[in-house]
């Protein structure tokens, strides 16, 4: 089940990837500015939580992926 779940997200970015077609979209500087002020302080609070809890989260992600013990 896990493998499906990652593996039509995965199709799905590859056939977006391969569909390669002119957009003939235009965004304002202005626009364009204010995104990058939106986004940025978001993914930098994203990217300090993960340094923070690093531990944590590496500690949670080998208990979920562990390898089943021979015994």
């Amino acid at each position: 089940m896990l493998r499906a779940a990652v593996m039509v997200p995965a199709l799905a970015l590859v056939l977006v990837a391969l569909n390669r077609t002119d957009a003939h979209a235009y965004i304002d500087p202005n626009t364009g500015g204010y995104v990058f002020q939106v986004l940025f302080p978001i993914i930098s609070a994203i990217a300090a939580g993960f340094v923070f809890c690093r531990d944590g989260i590496v500690k949670l992600v080998r208990k979920i992926f562990r390898r089943p013990d021979d015994n």
